[in-house]
């Protein structure tokens, strides 16, 4: 639209681009100016074959095996990077596992044992601290027990005198009974205090071999705990990791296997293709023009020693495409040698040679319609007029639309559509319209005479277009 927008329709119904795109790449083969540049980079001969030959299937399996191929070398190439770093750790592992376990660290303990050594240290003062306790709560002369009794039978003559003191009797016998705990407690806690200097030097060692371990993995009980388990976990999979190496390693030997074969049956196909092609090119450009002209299709193979790919003992290098390099000969008249595409071929020559490959792969694809756009760059004179009954013969199976300056091949056509540009409300507007009768002389005619249209142009234009079996108006 005028605002810049646009919008694809097919059959009447709107469709998004991605689905107009995939619809016309099966109902449409466009060839362009820039194809002629294509034909000439070798990298693209090999698509020409494989699509001459109906190949795609073969490529695509040939590619899928190649991709598994290469996901195991990955694989294989992780497993040996990862065996070889823990190799080079597993000793130090293996001390460091071995240290941590012989510890036989438990969660809390540094605690623990810092609370013992403390009680340890100070074992004397606490036992003589708590032996006075229990002598002044409850076994002096003037212990606190001894002081409460006192006070306890003093309050219970009062409370014969005064019941409403009973109350403040029963709490008193309930001070007396705390104090006889914590008194019987202090005299527990006596008996179990040992002045024991063996078993202090026992926890200050335990203490220190454990804060070690802490200092050197992580700061904390439960980070040595963590790394412990890290450390086993490594040790295990490393033992794991051979036997998964032999598993792929088989697996990898199984999908070269299937890379092999799936490329040998690719390469024996190209082969009887490359010689089909090589001919139907060759009488496609007797019939261009270019009577005695060879075209070979050249396929080769790089042997390589560490190539994924063996053939009947011998190793070459591949692709997801498979081994072969495809690329195209010509000797464009007899007598010379077939040398390859890009340093013999003209620009006439390339465009017969173009258009000759997509008139044969069209009728291999079945694509109902192939446009040609300005075919003609480069060739003019009988080479022209070669290349209009070529596509002449083309249309007979296939709608073909051709954009060409040349009368030569405009001529044979059918149809007649002319496209024009003129201003149109301070616009450049683009039309395309049919010309019929004396129209379609007149713009052949304007074709020959360079924009000019005389009268020599003008009967010339009627000749033409009568021997194309096309009666002007």
């Amino acid at each position: 639209s005028t605002g810049g927008r646009s919008r694809c329709y097919i059959n009447g119904r709107l469709v998004p681009l991605y689905l107009l795109r995939a619809v016309g790449d099966v109902l449409v083969d466009i060839h362009g100016q820039h194809e002629h540049q294509a034909l000439l980079r070798e990298e693209t001969h090999i698509g020409f074959l494989d699509r001459f030959g109906g190949l795609e299937p073969l490529v695509e399996e040939v590619g899928r095996l190649y991709g598994e191929f290469v996901e195991l070398q990955e694989r294989l190439r992780d497993l040996k990077d990862r065996q070889r770093a823990v190799s080079e750790r597993r000793e130090l592992y293996a001390f460091q596992l071995r240290e941590i376990e012989e510890a036989e660290l438990q969660p809390g303990e540094i605690g623990r044992l810092e609370e013992e050594r403390k009680v340890l240290e100070n074992a004397e003062e606490l036992l003589e601290a708590a032996s006075a306790l229990v002598n002044l709560l409850y076994e002096g002369e003037d212990s606190v027990v001894a002081r409460l009794s006192q006070g306890i039978r003093t309050m219970e003559e009062m409370a014969k005198l005064d019941p409403s003191l009973k109350e403040q009797v029963d709490l008193c016998r309930g001070l007396l009974y705390e104090v006889e705990d914590v008194a019987g407690f202090f005299r527990e806690y006596a008996g179990k205090i040992e002045v024991d200097p063996e078993r202090l030097e026992e926890v200050q060692e335990r203490l220190e071999v454990l804060k070690r371990l802490v200092r050197k993995y992580g700061g904390s009980e439960e980070a040595v705990l963590r790394y412990r388990d890290f450390v086993r976990g490594e040790l295990e999979a490393s033992e794991g990791l051979e036997e998964e190496m032999r598993e792929v390693e088989v697996r990898l030997e199984e999908a070269r296997g299937a890379l092999s074969e799936a490329c040998r049956t690719l390469s024996d196909a190209r082969r009887e293709a490359a010689g089909k092609l090589s001919e139907a090119v060759e009488d496609a450009l007797s019939d261009l023009g270019m009577k005695g002209a060879s075209f070979r299709v050249h396929l080769e193979a790089e042997e390589d020693p560490e190539g994924p790919v063996e053939i009947e003992g011998r190793r070459f290098r591949a692709g997801p495409s498979g081994i072969d390099t495809c690329r195209f000969f010509l000797a464009a008249n007899p007598g010379e040698g077939l040398r390859p595409l890009a340093q013999v071929a003209s620009g006439g020559e390339i465009s017969r040679i173009m258009l000759a490959l997509k008139s044969i792969l069209a009728e291999v694809d079945a694509v109902p319609t192939a446009v040609f756009d300005e075919i003609d760059i480069g060739i003019s004179g009988r080479t022209a007029d070669a290349v209009g009954r070529k596509l002449k013969d083309f249309s007979r199976f296939h709608q073909v639309l051709s954009i060409t300056h040349l009368p030569q091949i405009a001529r044979m056509a059918d149809l007649h559509l002319v496209a024009r540009k003129r201003r149109k409300r301070g616009r450049t507007v683009a039309e395309v319209f049919q010309v019929e009768g004396e129209e379609r002389v007149r713009e052949l005619a304007r074709l020959l005479g360079g924009g000019r249209i005389s009268p020599t142009a003008r009967r010339y234009a009627e000749e033409m277009l009568r021997e194309a079996g096309h009666a002007p108006a």
